[in-house]
């Protein structure tokens, strides 16, 4: 009776790994990031001005002179 409730016990240990890996890869913990590898980059304002803004994807990331060239 010992041997039968050990085998028993090791099939339902082996039937519940092998569910838990089985279905580990079915699961998505974090969704895919859409991209398509393009970066838009706009710069507004006009030469007079002397300064002009940078927006990247439609971000804005700062400020720059004219007389820059960085």
């Amino acid at each position: 009776m010992k041997k039968n409730a050990l085998i028993k016990g090791i099939l339902a240990l082996v039937v519940i790994t092998i569910l838990l890996l089985g279905l580990t890869g079915c699961l998505s913990i974090t969704p895919p990031t859409p991209t398509t590898g393009t970066v838009y980059i706009t710069i507004t304002g006009f030469w007079s001005s002397g300064t002009h803004d940078i927006y990247m994807d439609g971000y804005y990331l700062g400020t720059t002179s004219t007389a820059s060239y960085t």
